[in-house]
């Protein structure tokens, strides 16, 4: 019986003495936003860039379907 004891008691000892998760590094993180906008309006009919992609000035990166503009121009 005394056994018993004995490893009940070592093992809530071993359960207690669990190491906590803690951070093994911190820093500070930086983001450039950017908006970007088109020159007209218009439903977006494709864009092709995913999340991080690096884009160059000028590039084209979608197509706007700019049927309603046409027509408000006739």
């Amino acid at each position: 019986m005394k056994y018993v004891y004995v490893i009940a008691l070592a093992i809530l000892a071993s359960a207690c003495n669990r190491n906590k998760n803690d951070a093994d590094a911190s820093g500070t993180f930086e983001a450039d936003e950017v908006i970007v906008s088109s020159e007209i309006g218009g439903k977006l009919l494709s864009f092709t860039p995913e999340e991080g992609t690096t884009l160059d000035s000028g590039k084209t990166v979608g197509v706007i379907d700019a049927e309603n503009i046409s027509l408000q121009k006739q």
